[in-house]
């Protein structure tokens, strides 16, 4: 319902009622959000990977267990 009522709203304005410092402001908006995504994701790439070094270092005979190498290191 107020889909509906958005959709009403924003084909009620004209190209014209819209500034171009606010269109020019818009779009600097939506590259800071993408920039900001960007950084999120590879922040939490970067934990990910971090989490599987440390599991790798302090774990290694679970690591190796569940991948099945403990055959290859014992032959």
């Amino acid at each position: 319902m107020s889909q509906s009522s958005t959709t009403s709203l924003n084909s009620s304005f004209q190209s014209t009622e819209i500034s171009t410092e606010f269109v020019e402001w818009l779009t600097n908006e939506k590259a800071d959000a993408e920039r900001h995504q960007r950084r999120i994701f590879k922040a939490t790439l970067m934990i990910a990977f971090a989490i599987v070094l440390f599991l790798l270092k302090e774990q290694s005979e679970w690591v190796a267990g569940l991948l099945n190498l403990d055959a290859y290191a014992a032959g």
